[in-house]
């Protein structure tokens, strides 16, 4: 892995950190340690300095924002108002500015433009000489007029507080349901997780941690704190599942419980109960006794012998039973007749 590779573009060839150099320092980043640095790195701070700040990029962007790009991207107006409005509402540049990949001081010199003369500061300029009348005078930077906002400028603001609004709704709500189910405040760790949640499915993160009221260190530490409780949840899930299938699928809950009280687990009942339905565990139970009985159908007949049986003669009162036997070419039933006397 060579550190370094040539490009070239209109001001000359430059030396550049190759992507997989920077990936490799990031990871060793994580784990508390430093790489290497080239022979002719002179000042370990910047050095060092430069490792954090791709640690950040990749953060709050992807890794991909740290492969070099042949050309530069053109920011539309609209888009750096965007920008500069965050940094007027009171983010600071360095956050705005990691978020999208781009240089500070390249933000820094759109905030001063926009001071200066507007919106309209913000719209690429032609390159070259400037005219002889030109359209726009500059002003004193420190004491720059007072603006109002063009249409463009409010459609924009209007947006991004649509944006912050639609985020703070989701939190409220997510957050209310899961107080509600649990019967008490939520931890930080469960609103850490609504938050990767929403974050997931489109939401900037900055509007999450606002509408939540969380610090953004409070975040990446809740995120990336190890679950002991899930690893041991896994590991004796793996044991319950073995003694479901040598089994036959034939326990449940309570003979999966005393199967591993049997094998020295101590362990809650409930804890077996919540993570044997979690995995679909379900034992055989046993089929169902057939009952052809299905209360009264049809007319019932009218009770004449009422348990009578004496009778005085032959032919007085017969009686009969209906039986039904099954065959492979079908159902053959037999009814007896028998006379009481």
């Amino acid at each position: 892995m060579y550190p370094f590779y040539w490009t070239s573009s209109e001001r000359g060839i430059f030396m550049r950190y190759s992507y997989e150099f920077k990936r490799k320092a990031i990871e060793l980043y994580r784990q508390g340690k430093w790489i290497e640095p080239p022979a002719d790195i002179t000042n370990l701070k910047n050095f060092h300095d430069m490792i954090v700040k791709w640690h950040h990029l990749e953060e709050v962007t992807s890794p991909d924002c740290l492969k070099h790009h042949s050309q530069n991207r053109k920011w539309t107006p609209e888009e750096k108002y965007e920008l500069v409005a965050q940094v007027i509402a009171g983010a600071t540049i360095s956050s705005v500015a990691y978020s999208v990949g781009i240089n500070i001081g390249l933000l820094a010199q759109w905030i001063r433009k926009y001071k200066i003369w507007g919106y309209n500061g913000l719209v690429n300029r032609k390159k070259g000489r400037k005219p002889k009348e030109p359209t726009m005078k500059k002003m004193n930077i420190n004491n720059p007029r007072e603006l109002e906002e063009s249409e463009y400028e409010e459609l924009i603001r209007l947006r991004a507080e649509n944006a912050y609004i639609k985020a703070e709704n989701e939190v409220i709500k997510k957050r209310d349901r899961l107080e509600r189910r649990k019967g008490s405040c939520a931890t930080q760790g469960e609103k850490a997780a609504l938050i990767k949640e929403l974050r997931e499915k489109g939401y900037q993160l900055k509007h999450l941690l606002k509408a939540m009221n969380m610090a953004k260190s409070t975040y990446y530490f809740e995120i990336n704190k190890t679950d002991l409780v899930a690893i041991r949840n896994e590991e004796l899930l793996i044991i319950i599942k073995e003694i479901f299938l040598v089994n036959k699928g034939r326990y449940g809950v309570r003979r999966v419980y005393m199967e591993l009280k049997n094998h020295g687990y101590d362990v809650n009942h409930k804890r077996v109960q919540r993570l044997m339905h979690d995995a679909g565990l379900l034992g055989k139970r046993p089929k169902e006794k057939y009952h052809s009985y299905k209360g009264e159908v049809g007319k019932v007949a009218d009770n004449v012998i009422n348990r009578d049986f004496s009778t005085t003669s032959p032919l007085q009162k017969w009686t009969t039973d209906i039986s039904q036997f099954n065959f492979s070419w079908g159902k053959c039933y037999l009814s007896p007749i028998l006379d009481i006397e």
